[in-house]
């Protein structure tokens, strides 16, 4: 969706230091957070 330009020397470091990552963690993050929260709040 996102070019994900080359601004260092490997082209990880510069997928992660991209702004489209942050918030692709954030949402993975809180999706794992529900997903553990309905776990535990099963009866």
């Amino acid at each position: 969706m996102f070019k994900v330009e080359a601004k260092h020397d490997h082209w990880i470091l510069s997928f992660v230091n991209h702004w489209y990552f942050k918030i692709e963690v954030v949402i993975t993050a809180m999706a794992a957070a529900v997903l553990i929260w309905r776990w535990r709040n099963k009866t």
